[in-house]
């Protein structure tokens, strides 16, 4: 799970670095959603309830 999210967070992090901060947001905001969400998930307190699980 960390180096899920370490990847993420590079990716995140490579998109800022090359593309525009404003034209990026909705990126930015959906990113960092999925980022909190895989958190809320790990410590069994999701805001919505997933059947699916990878």
């Amino acid at each position: 799970a960390g180096s899920a999210t370490r990847r993420q967070t590079a990716v995140l992090m490579d998109v800022l670095k090359r593309k525009s901060l404003i034209s990026r947001l909705p990126e930015m905001a959906d990113s960092l959603y999925m980022l909190f969400a895989q958190a809320a998930v790990a410590q069994g307190m999701a805001p919505t309830p997933r059947s699916s699980s990878s």
